[in-house]
C-alpha cells in the first residue's frame, strides 16, 4: 500500500449547550468555537449575517499523524472513555459528535477499522466523518523515493 497521512479532530455540535461548558468537561482547547444564538463571523472575526443556530466546537486532536490511524483513534477514543456519561448527554439531548479525519493520500491505500474499536466508538456516540484528499505530496515523496 502508498503512504498515507492524516489529520483528526473531534466535532461536536449542539442545540444550545455552551463551548465552554463542552471545552471544560472534555479537558480540550477548540480550535474553533460558537454558541447557539450567536453572531456568526469568519475564523478571523469578521461578522457575518445572520446567528448561529447551534452550538459547534471543533478541538484538533492529532497534529503529527504518527503511526497507524486505527492505532491513532484507538488512543483517541481510550482518553475520551473518561467522558463516557457526559458524550452520552450530548447525545441524548440532541448533540452530534464526530471524528472528522482528514485522510490524505496517492492511491490505493486502505484501512481497516476492527469492531472493538467501532464499538468503543457506538458506545461513546462518536461517528466517523472521513474527507480523502489526493496528497500532491506524497506523490512527489514516492516519485523521489521510486526514481533512486
Amino acid at each position: 500500500m502508498y503512504p498515507a497521512r492524516y489529520k483528526i479532530s473531534l466535532r461536536i455540535t449542539h442545540p444550545s449547550m455552551d463551548p465552554e461548558d463542552i471545552s471544560a468537561q472534555l479537558g480540550l482547547r477548540p480550535f474553533r468555537k460558537w454558541k447557539a444564538g450567536s453572531q456568526r463571523t469568519t475564523p478571523a472575526g469578521k461578522q457575518l449575517a445572520g446567528m448561529y443556530e447551534e452550538t459547534h466546537c471543533v478541538f484538533d486532536l492529532d497534529e503529527k499523524s504518527r503511526g497507524g490511524l486505527e492505532s491513532t483513534l484507538r488512543a483517541l477514543t481510550t482518553k475520551l472513555l473518561s467522558s463516557e456519561h457526559f458524550l452520552k448527554k450530548i447525545r441524548s439531548t440532541g448533540g452530534n459528535i464526530e471524528y472528522f479525519i482528514g485522510l490524505f493520500v496517492k492511491k490505493n491505500t486502505g484501512l481497516v477499522l476492527d469492531t472493538s474499536l467501532m464499538a468503543q466508538l457506538v458506545n461513546l456516540g462518536i461517528d466517523l466523518s472521513f474527507d480523502i484528499y489526493e496528497s500532491q505530496h506524497l506523490q512527489k515523496k514516492t516519485a523521489r523515493r521510486t526514481a533512486r
